[in-house]
């Protein structure tokens, strides 16, 4: 489960949020495993689950990788919902599609060893493909202003299995003790606007560095896209390295940058036009030769509006953004792009970064 909850509503329970839930628990109470096949079936390329001609997936099993995934989608999409309810849904589907052979015992063994069996490189290229179909499939009228496309980034924190390997892998935080906390897993995720999907995700573990996850996602831009961030990850050499890739940035402000409404140039009420100095530390993201070649000044727009939410105090945000034109891209509508995607719980975004 999460162990820190983003500013995006990326990476909460659903993508983007509430309004899909009951769309999801509808989806959940199908109890037919059928059902689900007939209804999502076409958009998973079936060859990626087919049983292998050697190895742990080639014998002839109740439970085929094709068997496994579907339950294990049903179980997802049941929240709560035990692994004991789900072998009786698979055995429910047995007799309605006049399966032959035995009968399922109850037992839950045989559905969790098979949910080991399935292949996670299948997986990930049943989720790329998914993902990235919906994307394709976004209309330019669904696009943001000018039809641009604006994909998200986001961060968390994810408690992991208490394991020897999984310690080894991705320790605890050194402030616990040994055998009093679990595990954490860093995770940095690349988000579509339009379609809600998440497109690519890197991750490591608590002494990877955010701002280094987040280059791993910038070959998955392209050239015109409207990257959306927050504080974490807003930095003069991510700004001007997206930039010079052709993509530009609305970021909230980090918290370690002033916010000088005096200084620079006015384009209107709570928007300036302001020249950031190349910074003297070097990011850890960043080689000595790539920080060198970075320009010595970058040219941004900084835009302040007030986020009120019920039942809580108003908050004041800072917004930082390469778009300069402000009559293509008006305040107005970076105001309202970053509130759309913004969490609506007060201070839920975990902030890390540091100022580079």
């Amino acid at each position: 489960m999460s162990s820190s909850t983003p500013f995006f509503k990326a990476f909460g329970p659903l993508l983007f949020g509430r309004p899909a839930r009951g769309a999801l628990r509808k989806v959940g109470r199908l109890n037919s495993l059928q059902g689900l096949y007939e209804l999502f079936g076409h958009l998973i390329p079936e060859a990626r689950l087919a049983a292998s001609p050697t190895g742990r997936n080639s014998r002839e099993r109740v439970f085929t990788p094709q068997v496994t995934f579907w339950a294990f989608v049903a179980q997802i999409l049941s929240p709560g919902s035990s692994c004991r309810e789900i072998v009786r849904r698979v055995e429910v589907w047995r007799r309605e599609t006049a399966a032959a052979g035995e009968s399922l015992s109850g037992s839950t063994s045989a559905y969790c060893q098979a949910r080991a069996r399935l292949d996670p490189a299948a997986l990930e290229l049943i989720a790329g493909h998914l993902s990235w179909s919906l994307e394709r499939n976004v209309l330019k009228a669904e696009r943001w202003l000018a039809g641009r496309a604006v994909k998200i980034v986001d961060g968390t924190g994810i408690s992991m299995p208490d394991t020897p390997a999984n310690q080894a892998l991705w320790p605890q935080p050194s402030g616990q003790k040994p055998g009093c906390g679990f595990p954490q897993l860093k995770l940095v995720g690349l988000f579509s606007l339009s379609s809600g999907a998440l497109l690519e995700s890197a991750s490591g573990n608590l002494h990877v560095h955010e701002s280094l996850l987040f280059r791993q996602l910038w070959d998955k831009l392209e050239k015109g896209d409207v990257l959306l961030a927050d504080r974490g990850f807003c930095s003069y050499a991510a700004l001007v390295g997206l930039q010079q890739r052709g993509v530009d940035s609305v970021m909230r402000l980090h918290q370690k940058r002033p916010a000088d409404f005096r200084a620079g140039r006015a384009l209107g009420p709570d928007d300036r036009l302001i020249v950031w100095q190349k910074p003297v530390k070097r990011p850890e993201a960043w080689s000595v030769e790539e920080f060198a070649a970075l320009p010595a000044t970058l040219t941004l727009r900084m835009i302040r509006l007030r986020v009120a939410v019920p039942g809580f105090r108003t908050r004041e945000v800072v917004l930082v953004t390469t778009l300069l034109d402000a009559q293509a891209y008006p305040a107005t509508a970076l105001r309202e792009l970053y509130e759309e995607s913004a969490e609506e719980a007060e201070g839920s975004f975990h902030g890390g970064g540091s100022k580079g």
